[in-house]
């Protein structure tokens, strides 16, 4: 799932109980870079993320089953990492903790299927 948040007025932070706000990515994204660019930059998220993914499984040496990122887009579209969580707390995003919780158990199911 792919959430976006505005920093607060002043505030480097997006942290929305420090005034930051949730947002819907394609539309954040099209007020600034126009109706295409915010297609194209949107539909390489998630491979970027997956990317992102697999290496930090791979350096951890963990199978970490659920991850979320923090990616943020310059001026020029360019996405940037800023960091991942492997147990993301998600008490502000109601949407993002119920699909979560959905997948925890999709993961469980993948593993009791696929033993290592």
């Amino acid at each position: 799932s792919i959430g976006a948040r505005l920093a607060g007025a002043r505030s480097i932070t997006t942290h929305v109980p420090r005034g930051g706000s949730i947002e819907e990515p394609y539309t954040m994204l099209e007020s600034t870079f126009g109706t295409e660019r915010a297609a194209s930059i949107l539909k390489s998220v998630p491979t970027t993320a997956l990317l992102i993914a697999r290496q930090i499984e791979r350096a951890s040496d963990s199978m970490l089953g659920e991850m979320s990122m923090d990616l943020g887009v310059d001026e020029n579209g360019g996405l940037w990492f800023f960091e991942a969580n492997s147990r993301p707390m998600k008490f502000d995003e109601p949407a993002i903790r119920k699909l979560s919780l959905e997948r925890i158990f999709q993961y469980g199911q993948h593993l009791a299927r696929h033993p290592k």
